[in-house]
């Protein structure tokens, strides 16, 4: 569930900033932000 809402999070910017959504998502985790929104999620 995280994680689905994760990567929903990155693709959204992805797409609103457009650029290509698997970049995007490799970004996102790479610089551990989805890992960030993910805690944040689960906590709430």
């Amino acid at each position: 569930m995280c994680m689905y809402i994760c990567v929903y999070i990155c693709v959204y910017i992805c797409v609103y900033i457009y650029m290509c959504v698997c970049v995007c998502i490799y970004i996102c985790v790479y610089i551990y932000m989805c890992v960030y929104v993910y805690v944040y999620m689960c906590i709430y």
